[in-house]
């Protein structure tokens, strides 16, 4: 049920934003009084109609600003031009929020973008509105909001009268928008489909006279509209750089046309054996996104594997189908496509996968279709990909530079700690002054110690440069998760009960068989560990977490502790790299904020990169850090 009345106090507290007030009042009083259809009137229908999807669908205030906004401006551009007036529109509304002073860069360009795309682009499958961002579908589905309202023959006759078309040929056009138009939001479709249908059923009733071209118009568009689609792939994928953008609205477009119940991507994670799901069309989506499986397992992975294309009709009957997936997801696989994602003639960097045909069975068609979009858009990914690769390798970069000065120091210091207490004590024996054979042994245990911690720091660098240098042997043996895991935890279990921190366990008890090198994930386990206890406070909180997904035992070490700045997320797995400022650098093995030579996660990453996966980071300052990383089942 609708809040009507929340709906109109949040289209005034819209109506009352500044930049909002302004364009409004400008299209009262500059508008060309002979547009008819885009008049004042309208854009305040787009506004509550944006409002009333954004509130249906829960999108946060910070985003119904902006949207308001868009929606304010989208046609303004009237005042200047007809052609093209949404260029000037999105142009306005960018220098009026920069001169606001209160807009960041992203929020004045999403806002640009949603402009533009209220575009109709003429193609030979008829006019047709691109979404190239999630918050633009808001915008659009208000803009044409009236094909599925009451008043859609009233605001049509009025648009008919604005382009001064014959009233056939318009309602042929009307025709072909209604009936291929699909609403990009959850809110439009729950509120304005039925009504759409119905506005469709009246139409056919007007072009009774007309069934022959209705009924081969609509053949003709299935096709024309995939050779139009397949046209406009290039521009709708260079509209963006970001790759979560890129595929959200390529493969939902694509998802359409081959009437599939879902569409995913898998994308070939880089120096590991994995394979990262994008789901981001259809059902099962929040589900599957971010998960990883072995590169090997499933339709996919044959696809990547052979570098070629698949269809499966009964995937039951398909012993290459991989049904964890499914059970992870609650989706239930009927029949599906996948074609490879193909760049510089024989590199595949994932797949794309269309899944259940919900009136049927994909056809060889649909194949080619899939095939074609492939090539463009492993394209588009592989560019966004290598962009988003160069950009954080240039901010390591800066940041490394910036801070080689205080590694140097933090190195020195860190040998030269063992070298004054080997030096002292040295001083110490050979002058004489110690007679006394209680105080020589305890210069000796001191100077014992010395030694054993140079020789510490001295094997660190010895052992992060050979599993660096890929020369350190695997031995792989079968070991369940708690012989894995249990020695680790019992070796640090001083430490953590000295520190007065409380250490949770999940999922570590469990007698699941894995395939893998025991000592060196052992060394990865530790490495986390240590790093979670020397930056916690004490009485502090760490843990470590065990689950199953499909193909793999995933390990999460995590705390509580002082986290990491997002500025420097990039570079910490940067051999003798620490968080900790130079100024800040303490010796110890488990104090707060202790340090070392920064080896540990380099270390962690070139074995876990050895053994075919990753180690992922999610951190937030102040808040905490988890270390992410898989191993096969």
């Amino acid at each position: 049920m609708v809040d009507e009345e929340r709906i109109q106090a949040e289209l005034a507290r819209c109506k009352a934003e500044p930049l909002v007030r302004e364009a409004l009042e400008r299209l009262e009083k500059e508008l060309p009084g002979d547009l008819l259809y885009h008049s004042p009137n309208h854009t305040v229908d787009v506004l509550h109609d944006a409002m009333l999807y954004a509130i249906e669908d829960g999108l946060k205030s910070a985003e119904r600003e902006l949207l308001g906004i868009a929606a304010a401006f989208h046609d303004l551009g009237f005042i200047k031009q007809r052609k093209d007036n949404e260029v000037w529109a999105a142009q306005l509304a960018s220098s009026m929020m920069d001169a606001a002073g209160r807009f960041s860069r992203e929020q004045i360009e999403l806002v640009s973008r949603m402009i533009l795309d209220t575009r109709l682009v003429a193609t030979s499958a008829g006019l047709r509105q691109l979404r190239t961002t999630p918050l633009s579908g808001y915008l659009l589905d208000a803009d044409l909001s009236n094909l599925g309202r009451t008043d859609f023959f009233e605001k049509g006759e009025l648009y008919r009268r604005e382009l001064n078309m014959a009233p056939e040929s318009f309602l042929k056009m009307a025709f072909d928008l209604l009936n291929s138009h699909e609403w990009h939001t959850a809110a439009a479709r729950r509120l304005r489909q039925s009504m759409k249908e119905e506005n469709i059923k009246r139409l056919r009733k007007l072009l009774e006279n007309q069934i022959s071209f209705e009924r081969h118009s609509e053949e003709r568009n299935a096709n024309n509209d995939r050779l139009a689609f397949l046209a406009q792939v290039p521009l709708l994928l260079n509209a963006s750089l970001e790759p979560r953008e890129v595929m959200a609205v390529a493969l939902e477009e694509v998802r359409r046309r081959l009437q599939a119940e879902a569409g995913t991507i898998f994308l070939c994670e880089p120096d590991s054996r994995e394979l990262v799901f994008w789901a981001l069309s259809g059902d099962g989506g929040g589900k599957l996104e971010g998960l990883r499986i072995p590169a090997d397992r499933g339709v996919v992975g044959w696809v990547i594997t052979h570098r070629q294309a698949a269809m499966v009709a009964d995937v039951k009957s398909d012993p290459r189908f991989f049904s964890e997936v499914d059970r992870h997801a609650g989706f239930t696989t009927r029949n599906m496509l996948c074609a490879p994602l193909m760049v510089r003639g024989s590199e595949c960097i994932g797949a794309v996968q269309a899944l259940n045909r919900v009136d049927g069975e994909f056809t060889a068609d649909d194949m080619r279709f899939l095939s074609n979009f492939a090539q463009h858009i492993a394209l588009a990914l592989d560019n966004a990909r290598l962009h988003q690769l160069s950009r954080k390798q240039k901010e390591k970069l800066e940041i490394l530079d910036r801070r080689k000065n205080d590694v140097i120091q933090m190195i020195s210091h860190e040998f030269r700690t063992p070298l004054n207490v080997i030096q002292n004590c040295a001083d110490l024996i050979v002058s004489g002054i110690l007679n006394d054979p209680k105080a020589l042994q305890s210069m000796g245990d001191t100077l014992q110690s010395g030694v054993n911690r140079l020789n510490r720091l001295v094997a660190a660098v010895r052992d992060v440069s050979l599993v660096s240098g890929e020369v350190l042997p695997l031995k792989i043996e079968r070991v369940s998760i708690q012989q894995l895991v249990q020695p680790v935890v019992s070796g640090l279990a001083e430490a953590i009960n000295k520190r007065n921190i409380v250490f949770e366990q999940c999922g570590t008890n469990s007698n699941e068989g894995l395939q893998t090198d025991v000592a060196l994930v052992r060394v990865v386990l530790r490495n986390l560990l240590s790093n979670a206890i020397r930056f916690t406070k004490d009485g502090g909180k760490i843990g470590l977490q065990v689950e199953l997904s499909p193909g793999y035992c995933t390990f999460c070490v995590w705390d509580c502790g002082i986290g990491i700045p997002a500025h420097e997320q990039a570079t910490i797995f940067e051999k003798f790299y620490e968080v900790t400022p130079a100024k800040e650098h303490s010796s110890g093995e488990f104090e707060f904020r202790s340090c070392g030579l920064g080896l540990g996660l380099a270390t962690s990453l070139h074995i876990l990169k050895r053994l075919g996966t990753s180690l992922q980071l999610e951190s937030k300052e102040g808040e905490g850090s988890k270390f992410i990383f898989r191993l096969p089942l």
